[in-house]
């Protein structure tokens, strides 16, 4: 007689056990990267929770770098993907979110934290833009604002759900001028775009005539400009700073007004041009 073990078993009932092998092993190679990536960019995000316009900025002293540094302390976490900034935008995180939420969905399952975590990052994208109406107030319509990075990171063109995207179609809907570079990002934008913008050809031909300075992405070629070049040649000195790389004393000692992300800002006051 047969051991139990080598009992035959209907081909259906074979195919089914392995079709949900095969499905199970599917999911968690779906899971295993893809969560992966999310817990980073939840780090990445961890501005966005901590210090939104409307919090930190608001409490006077608050520093998120200091918030930063402190979370990065704990070896568990780090420090590598916990910047602050006006958002994440590209062809992979933006879509691993919302495949995994409609992954929990299908399965009856509601991902409240990167339900959040979406949420919150559409909302971030517009804080900048927000910092601006603030500055500006009644008075952006007509106002020259330079962006410098359309690239949602730096070292790519990739400008696939771009921060600066949704900034510049804030800006435009507010009846602003848009002055835009990117060192390669310009291509494509170009295309999406059309001729809503003025694109320059150098970071500085950007600033010629603007009115505020917006630093959407740190590339290399932005982290050490020549402030006074650039107050010759803008017609107001503001500097919205999205990816804090500036110093804000340097700024202010230049004569800039200077915004940035989660820690206090300068209030300078827009002056009447003469």
């Amino acid at each position: 007689m047969r051991p139990a073990e080598f009992e035959p078993i209907c081909v259906q009932e074979a195919v089914d056990r392995y079709v949900e092998m095969v499905r199970a092993k599917a999911l968690t190679g779906q899971f295993s990267p893809a969560t992966a990536e999310v817990y980073c960019r939840d780090m990445a995000v961890f501005a966005e929770l901590a210090g939104p316009d409307r919090l930190l900025d608001d409490l006077d002293g608050a520093d998120v770098d200091a918030v930063r540094k402190g979370i990065g302390s704990d070896p568990r976490i780090g420090t590598r993907f916990i910047y602050p900034g006006i958002g994440y935008g590209g062809s992979c995180f933006p879509k691993d979110v919302k495949a995994l939420i409609r992954t929990g969905k299908a399965n009856n399952y509601c991902l409240r934290i990167l339900e959040s975590v979406d949420a919150v990052n559409n909302d971030q994208k517009q804080v900048m833009f927000a910092k601006i109406k603030r500055y500006f107030g009644e008075e952006l319509a007509g106002k020259t604002i330079a962006v410098w990075g359309i690239a949602f990171k730096p070292n790519t063109d990739d400008i696939r759900e771009a921060p600066a995207l949704v900034l510049i179609d804030s800006l435009l809907q507010a009846g602003a001028h848009v002055q835009v570079y990117d060192p390669v990002a310009m291509t494509d934008a170009r295309y999406l775009l059309n001729d809503h913008v003025l694109f320059a050809g150098s970071a500085l031909d950007a600033v010629k005539g603007a009115h505020a300075l917006v630093l959407v992405t740190e590339w290399s070629e932005f982290r050490l400009p020549d402030w006074k070049k650039i107050s010759d040649l803008m017609r107001h000195q503001a500097v919205f700073d999205g990816r804090n790389i500036y110093n804000p004393a340097e700024l202010q000692e230049n004569g800039f007004a200077y915004h940035c992300i989660g820690r206090t800002s300068s209030v300078g006051k827009l002056e009447p041009e003469v």
